[in-house]
């Protein structure tokens, strides 16, 4: 499998910093519509190849106009010495 869901949250809640960060309003507010998905890839590069692939590109233009989306890549930290 290339990359799997951790989980999928509702209602997300920001506990520290600028919620207009993500194209939010608000700071430590709670937000009932927002979701947050967070998933694993084996690699950036994996990440990369999915998201700019054809197949997903039509997964983005049947989400396109029903909602506001921010996706962030972030890699993991490595190991604890």
């Amino acid at each position: 499998m290339a990359g799997g869901f951790w989980w999928l949250s509702q209602p997300v809640e920001m506990l520290e910093g600028a919620a207009s960060t993500f194209g939010l309003q608000g700071f430590r507010d709670q937000w009932p519509s927002v979701y947050l998905l967070v998933s694993e890839w084996r690699s950036a590069e994996q990440a990369d190849k999915s998201w700019y692939s054809e197949e997903y590109a039509m997964v983005r233009r049947l989400r396109e106009g029903a909602a506001e989306v921010h996706v962030l890549l972030a890699e993991s930290l490595p190991p604890a010495c």
